[in-house]
């Protein structure tokens, strides 16, 4: 057994970091407030059935040497030292491990390339398939692309021939343990990547640190496996995924004469780049966007042009970018490709459209509002949700007077006081605000960012049900009282206790699900009982208050509706709207009467 599986085997994590953070149970993980950033709500999770951690918050996470290499900012040769003494490990004297571990991981990794590098030429399918992306023979051969060739132990053998040993391979993320020793797996470990063509990626010094896999489709057809996509070498001692950036080493002097960087998420969207001509480039490569990324950046410019996913799966990510970058007062540009392509795609059907790509960068704040107006929203709840998305990202510019003139833009469109905006966004938690104080997040714009106590108590409502779906019978009836991003989603838990899951994995946003379905666990935490009873209780206290809070809400939306028919000469109108406000008063009233 290597010493870091002794070790593993001998320190329970959970043990190990309730020394150093108190940590409460939440389902079946431990949450803790995380000792790697500042923050109020806890957001630090450990879960002991896999001995791996994980927080929310700054998104730092792995096993237990992770924790150490992060708590006392020493490397992995450090941390094993620390804990094989706690773990009563012993050492010895000759483990490459106590040597040069990190420069033996550093061969594999050269020598991986060089095979990879050997590999594409050999193979002429995968070459064709590079070609025909796009790429020349001349940004191919720069950046070194590689095939690793399908099989489970191509490198593997080729590596070992080198005199390398298991644990440094490993070490390297280059090779898997099997769990179930199978005929193809025999060797007790297999190659991580197989029947791909191979990105290196380079530390900015120059050194390759690890790999990106793209899966090529088999020599015979053009039909893809069902394996992932991609695939990149996870953190290792050489790679760690938020502080490398795809490229860098290449570009770092075009974007510090430039002042700006363009950014792109993946290595086909870089090269593609490149090769066109934009030099100022770099990708985040399987990653969002990260502190120790930026300040590598703003080390070199002062703008950046963002080349990101901006669909509804990939904003949220995107979103966090931004508000990290705006923080450390970048000025952020958006590049917006025509119908949803990417870099690549774009390049590949428009080779030198260079020039014509500048007209798609503009503002951020120019992007947002392009995005919260896009149809044209008329109706009060377009509106309030055109609102509740648009004043986070203003609130997180640091300018005073950018800040009055966007409110004061949303104000002429949304047809709302420029005063009563600036007082919504006074109590509104700027979007890097929001992200810092919520442990999980939701899908929908309005939840996130707007969320009145009419929407909190609506989200711990459902996430209740989902962990006692046995209390799905007191939402009948009720379906109502909820916002309506949460309709759909109790009208299916409604009487379908048996169907639940079901229904909901099927029928309802799936980020939205994911959201509700992580929050059950922490409203459990929060209630500290899991007894179905009390939890029962807690339920149907919060469907009273949310039947209140839906009729406050029907109140605010008559008083805004009152003002525009008052602005717009429309007096019969105004009147109507003001006996449907005194109706609205008296059932308030009786309801707070009960």
């Amino acid at each position: 057994m290597l010493p870091s599986e002794e070790i593993k085997s001998k320190i329970d994590l959970v043990d190990y970091i309730s020394q150093q953070v108190k940590l409460i149970p939440s389902g079946k993980s431990f949450r803790g407030v995380c000792p790697f950033h500042k923050e109020k709500t806890p957001s630090f999770f450990v879960a002991p059935d896999k001995q791996i951690w994980h927080c929310f918050g700054c998104h730092k996470g792995g096993d237990i040497f992770k924790f150490v290499m992060e708590r006392e900012h020493v490397e992995f040769i450090d941390a094993l030292r620390i804990l094989a003494e706690k773990a009563g490990v012993t050492l010895r004297k000759e483990d490459p491990q106590l040597k040069t571990l990190k420069n033996r991981v550093y061969d594999v990794l050269q020598e991986s390339l060089n095979f990879y590098r050997d590999n594409l030429n050999k193979n002429k399918f995968v070459l064709d398939y590079a070609l025909g992306r796009g790429l020349t023979p001349e940004t191919i051969k720069k950046f070194q692309l590689g095939y690793a060739p399908a099989g489970w132990h191509n490198l593997y053998l080729h590596l070992r021939s080198l005199d390398f040993n298991d644990f440094e391979l490993e070490q390297a993320g280059l090779i898997l343990k099997s769990t179930n020793v199978t005929t193809a797996e025999r060797l007790g470990y297999y190659d991580r990547f197989r029947n791909r063509l191979m990105f290196p990626i380079f530390d900015h010094n120059g050194m390759v640190a690890g790999f990106s896999g793209r899966i090529m489709p088999s020599a015979q057809n053009s039909v893809e496996t069902t394996e992932a996509k991609y695939i990149n070498t996870p953190d290792t001692l050489a790679y760690s995924k938020g502080r490398i950036l795809y490229g860098f080493q290449e570009t770092k002097e075009a974007i510090r004469e430039s002042g700006s960087a363009v950014l792109v998420e993946g290595n086909l969207d870089f090269l593609m780049g490149y090769q066109n001509g934009i030099k100022n480039i770099a990708a985040v490569s399987g990653t969002a966007l990260g502190e120790e990324q930026l300040t590598l950046l703003k080390r070199m410019c002062n703008s950046l042009i963002l080349d990101f996913d901006m669909d509804a799966a990939g904003e949220m990510a995107t979103d966090r970018s931004i508000a990290l970058a705006l923080s450390k007062g970048f000025e952020i540009k958006v590049l917006k490709l025509p119908d949803g392509k990417d870099l690549a795609d774009y390049f590949q059907a428009n080779p030198g459209g260079l020039e014509e790509l500048r007209k798609n960068v503009q503002g951020v704040m120019d992007y947002y509002f392009a995005r919260a107006f896009a149809s044209n929203p008329t109706a009060l709840p377009e509106k309030k949700k055109a609102v509740s998305y648009l004043l986070p990202r203003i609130k997180l510019l640091g300018n005073v007077l950018e800040k009055t003139a966007w409110v004061e833009k949303l104000s002429a469109l949304v047809k709302v006081e420029q005063k009563m905006l600036l007082e919504e966004m006074q109590k509104t938690p700027a979007l890097n605000e929001s992200f810092a104080s919520a442990v999980v997040q939701g899908a929908a714009s309005e939840s996130l960012f707007f969320r009145s106590r009419w929407e909190v108590l609506a989200e711990n409502g459902v996430a209740l049900v989902l962990k006692f779906p046995n209390l799905a019978r007191h939402l009948r009836g009720t379906e109502s009282f909820f916002p309506y991003q949460y309709r759909n989603c109790v009208k299916a838990m409604e009487g379908q206790e048996h169907e639940l899951w079901e229904k909901l994995l099927k029928e309802q946003d799936e980020n939205l699900f994911n959201y509700l379905y992580l929050l059950a666990d922490f409203e459990m935490a929060l209630l500290a009982t899991d007894e179905e009873k009390l939890v029962e209780q807690e339920l149907l206290l919060m469907l009273g208050q949310l039947k209140k809070e839906k009729v406050k809400n029907d109140l605010w939306d008559l008083a805004l509706a009152v003002k525009e028919s008052e602005q717009a000469g429309n007096s019969s109108r105004a009147e109507a709207l003001l006996r449907q406000v005194q109706e609205k008063t008296e059932e308030l009233a009786k309801l707070e009467q009960r």
